[in-house]
């Protein structure tokens, strides 16, 4: 239950803070589909590009630039490829860098306005 609570949450702060992280609507979406799969603190997610652009309905290139430009800018790290059950390759998804943000964006609003207010 606590960590249905903390995706929530994540998911509520990430689309909160949209326009404080200059994220698009594509890069917005790309992210929830990241933490949509991110089940459990200790294992970090993984989803194929393929699977993110067919749910979102666009080219898996479009994911593949979302992914590149979250990576560029330190939100994501795509980890290197990973044998899966001795055949499948996946490759994990840490999003520390987008916990970390979300973390000082939070801290920043919280000290500009004094509380945390949803708008």
């Amino acid at each position: 239950m606590r960590q249905l609570l903390n995706s929530i949450c994540r998911t509520e702060k990430l689309i909160h803070y949209q326009s404080a992280l200059e994220l698009s609507s594509i890069e917005l979406v790309v992210l929830l589909n990241l933490i949509t799969h991110w089940w459990r603190a200790d294992e970090l997610p993984y989803v194929r590009p393929t699977t993110i652009a067919n749910r979102m309905g666009v080219d898996r290139r479009t994911v593949e630039r979302s992914l590149r430009s979250l990576e560029a800018r330190d939100l994501i790290r795509r980890l290197p490829g990973e044998r899966r059950k001795g055949k499948l390759t996946i490759r994990r998804f840490d999003l520390s860098g987008l916990v970390n943000r979300l973390t000082s964006t939070a801290d920043e609003h919280r000290a500009h306005f004094g509380q945390e207010r949803v708008q």
